[in-house]
């Protein structure tokens, strides 16, 4: 598979994109498929995390430092021998489906955020192929069409449209495209056939031309909130949900950050039914529930913007408000929960303790049911004197209060 090649150093929006991936073991490349990805750092077959979390180390220094595909293959030689991993396949190989896969991904996930942010300026997406014989068919159909950023056909087709995929995208105005040669005509077709997902059974519909499992958009997936990726931990054998939400300390710390953004984007923004991931039910606790018969249909606790200024406290008096860094920072805070307490059907984090002798308290509702699904939704932001949390209504599950 011949290198995959993006210029130098790449943007600060493809390095974000691949540290802010929770590495999830998986056994076969198709155990984690689709928009899920976006949100995933896997390698086929490594099931234990150091040897995860060692190669997800080697990819974010690779993209970091603008390594090519020799310096990687040293890293993974490294990799290899530390944790004596065998692996399916010739070492250039694999190396390079690592090294090529992530690369791209992670470029072209950047390269979406960027092209939101110009598309009032540059409101047309150009496909464009690179050219040579080892172009798929269909791909070189597709070289040069030129669609609105917010045509629904890149939902589907936004490269990297399989493995290998080396097709790319430029933004630009109408009289750039036209100088590209672009061809304004509508979408092309989207014809489906149905594939079969070999780790499931299941029979899907994926357009033709893209692989099973890359037909979404890894833009949007990744700014979208990772909902799905938490009802796909769910999903996964225990003893990897497990490792997962063990070893997720570098992935809150990105969250936060984009956490943060995503707050300055909403500030004075009408609500919209927008949702952002703030942190995930650790392990132990999910088990605790699930033995209560109350099984969470996902991981992961989320806030929608609707909440935002109930958490906030705009309708209290200001001496009864939280200090604006508590929401800023709620991912961190979530993560070094002092105890988790059960109340009905409701998460009660019992956070770090205030000046007033108080502790920081946030009430999630387990499967709150919003037009149809289910989320583990943060309701209230507050502080409570833990004594009120010692009552025959509140069960200990986790930590000490």
């Amino acid at each position: 598979m011949p290198e995959v090649t993006l210029g130098s150093v790449p943007a600060h929006e493809a390095i974000t994109h691949i540290r802010e991936k929770l590495a999830i073991p998986t056994t076969r490349w198709n155990d984690l498929m689709g928009d899920v990805q976006a949100k995933a750092f896997t390698v086929a077959g490594a099931t234990k995390m150091d040897l995860l979390d060692d190669f997800h180390q080697a990819v974010i220094s690779s993209i970091e430092n603008g390594s090519t595909l020799g310096d990687f293959r040293k890293d993974f030689d490294t990799v290899v021998a530390d944790h004596g991993w065998s692996y399916k396949g010739s070492r250039g190989w694999r190396s390079s489906l690592i090294f090529n896969t992530n690369l791209r991904t992670a470029h072209m996930a950047g390269r979406w955020q960027q092209i939101q942010r110009v598309k009032q300026l540059r409101p047309w997406l150009v496909y464009l192929t690179v050219g040579d014989l080892r172009v798929r068919q269909l791909h070189q159909q597709w070289n040069k069409t030129a669609l609105p950023v917010d045509d629904p056909w890149w939902d589907t087709h936004y490269p990297p449209n399989g493995w290998g995929c080396r097709c790319s995208i430029v933004s630009a105005t109408e009289k750039q495209a036209q100088r590209l040669g672009a061809q304004f005509d509508d979408a092309p077709p989207i014809n489906k056939t149905e594939r079969v997902d070999t780790a499931t059974g299941e029979v899907l519909d994926v357009p033709e031309g893209i692989d099973l499992g890359w037909d979404y958009n890894v833009g949007k997936a990744w700014l979208g909130a990772d909902i799905a990726f938490g009802k796909r931990l769910m999903q996964l054998p225990a003893p990897f949900r497990a490792e997962v939400l063990s070893n997720n300390s570098d992935h809150i710390k990105a969250m936060t950050k984009s956490w943060q953004s995503w707050l300055t984007q909403r500030s004075g923004q009408q609500p919209r039914g927008y949702a952002h991931t703030v942190g995930y039910l650790p392990n132990d606790v999910i088990d605790v529930l699930m033995l209560k018969g109350i099984e969470p249909i996902g991981a992961s606790i989320v806030v929608f913007d609707r909440q935002i200024s109930h958490l906030v406290g705009e309708h209290k008096p200001p001496s009864k408000r939280i200090p604006p860094q508590w929401l800023s920072n709620l991912p961190l805070e979530l993560e070094d929960y002092q105890a988790i307490l059960l109340h009905k059907n409701d998460l009660v984090f019992v956070l770090k303790e205030t000046d007033a002798g108080k502790n920081a308290r946030a009430v999630i509702q387990v499967n709150f049911r919003r037009k149809g699904a289910a989320f583990n939704s943060l309701r209230s932001l507050g502080t409570v004197p833990i004594r009120n949390l010692k009552g025959k209504d509140y069960e200990l599950i986790e930590g000490k209060l």
